[in-house]
């Protein structure tokens, strides 16, 4: 499978025919009508959404945060609308710039997070450069220490998450968590309405990092939903 150059784009054989096979499994399997059980509002990247996450990583690998081992080959699906960006792009105005641009940075991830409206959970696609740039440039030595820095940073007053409209739903899940947990609970519900919390309602681990592509700087950030999450060995298939 394509895990480098070009991973979320059709081309290669073994990523496009496992999309075209899902695909068909959901038309004939799980009656899939377009307009009727798939409303996408604007549809979903079919051919790009499977590839592999790349081994050359500073970082656990995605299978790891599953609690898989490191040499084992593992399915995982992600549910939801899930919504892909190019690398960001921005007024260069010098070469300083340029590098924050290509690279991103802690700041820029921040408000991606905060651009998003379905905010379940998140992804965060880095190349193995930029997943080293950030390792050496911003000291995040551990995915942890990346989920942990977006879970303090990423935030909407309490305002803002009552406005949203999953806010009765979310809110029915956040009362029955445990007090003082790092998840929305019960104390973030009776803060006042200007009172900044985090977005990411299910805690830090609700960030997923994939580590793919091909030599030199791209970032790029989606959404997914949590509950939605499912993961398999495949390795005794073999």
């Amino acid at each position: 499978m394509n895990s480098g150059f070009e991973f979320l784009s059709p081309g290669n054989p073994a990523n496009m025919c496992i999309g075209r096979t899902t695909t068909l499994m959901g038309i004939n399997l799980g009656g899939c009508e377009m307009g009727i059980t798939t409303i996408g509002r604007m549809g979903t990247e079919i051919w790009g959404l499977t590839f592999a996450e790349s081994a050359d990583s500073p970082w656990m690998s995605l299978r790891e945060d599953f609690g898989y081992g490191a040499d084992e080959s593992v399915l995982i699906k992600f549910g939801g609308h899930i919504r892909l960006a190019a690398p960001c792009t921005g007024n260069v105005g010098t070469p300083t710039n340029l590098l924050e641009f290509m690279n991103a940075s802690p700041e820029l991830l921040v408000n991606a997070i905060e651009s998003c409206t379905e905010n379940s959970g998140f992804l965060v696609f880095f190349t193995p450069d930029t997943a080293r740039e950030w390792e050496n440039r911003y000291g995040f030595e551990t995915v942890q220490q990346l989920q942990d820095y977006l879970y303090d940073n990423a935030l909407y007053t309490k305002g803002e998450w009552s406005s949203h409209y999953a806010f009765y739903r979310m809110s029915q899940r956040a009362a029955k968590n445990e007090r003082g947990i790092r998840k929305i609970n019960p104390d973030h519900l009776d803060l006042p309405d200007d009172a900044l919390i985090p977005i990411l309602m299910e805690g830090p681990e609700s960030v997923k990092v994939i580590v793919a592509g091909g030599g030199g700087n791209a970032w790029g950030w989606g959404t997914y939903f949590y509950h939605a999450l499912k993961s398999t060995s495949i390795d005794k298939w073999r």
